[in-house]
C-alpha cells in the first residue's frame, strides 16, 4: 500500500508525458491536414475534368449543328482538311486545351469506288456511306497544373 500512497502524492505530470502527448497531437494533426489537403485536390481535379467534358461536348454540338445546316458546311467540316484548329488554351479556360479530330467512316459507294467528297455540288456520296467520325480531345494546357488527364468525346455524324 506504499506504492499507491505515494501515487497520491504526485502532482502534475513528468516532462517525457508531455512530450509523447506532443508528438502524438503532432501526428494527428498532420494526419488531419493531408487528408484535407488531399480531399481539396481531388475536388479541384474532378471539377477540372468536368469543365473537361462540357468543353468537348459543347464543341461536339457545334459541329453537328454546322454540319446538319446544310451539304456545303457537311463537307467543310468533313473535309481532308480539318478547318478545326486546335484551341491552346480554350478560351476563357487557361487549364484546357481542345483538338478536333475528323475521320470518314466509310468512304466508299457501294460499287467501291472512293468517294469524291472535294465534289460538293454533285452529292458525292449517300447515307450511310457519307458519315464522319468527329473525335474532341480536351486536355491540360500545361502539364502538372491540374491533373484531370484527357478528355475524349466522339461523335458520328452522316450527310444529311
Amino acid at each position: 500500500m506504499k506504492i499507491f500512497r505515494r501515487l497520491e502524492n504526485e502532482l502534475g505530470v513528468t516532462l517525457v508525458e508531455v512530450m509523447v502527448a506532443g508528438v502524438l497531437f503532432l501526428f494527428i494533426s498532420l494526419a488531419f491536414i493531408h487528408s484535407i489537403t488531399t480531399g481539396q485536390a481531388m475536388i479541384n481535379s474532378e471539377g477540372e475534368r468536368r469543365i473537361a467534358a462540357t468543353l468537348a461536348q459543347q464543341k461536339l454540338e457545334e459541329l453537328r449543328s454546322e454540319a446538319l445546316q446544310s451539304k456545303e458546311n457537311f463537307y467543310a467540316i468533313s473535309g481532308a482538311t480539318n478547318p478545326y484548329s486546335d484551341e491552346d488554351p480554350v478560351t476563357g479556360y487557361p487549364n484546357h486545351r481542345r483538338t478536333v479530330t475528323t475521320n470518314f467512316v466509310d468512304a466508299t459507294i457501294a460499287d467501291g469506288d472512293p468517294v469524291d467528297y472535294t465534289d460538293t455540288a454533285g452529292g458525292g456520296c449517300a447515307p450511310p456511306n457519307c458519315s464522319f467520325l468527329v473525335l474532341v480531345t480536351v486536355s491540360e494546357a500545361t502539364a502538372g497544373v491540374v491533373n484531370f488527364g484527357n478528355v475524349v468525346m466522339q461523335m458520328v455524324i452522316t450527310k444529311p
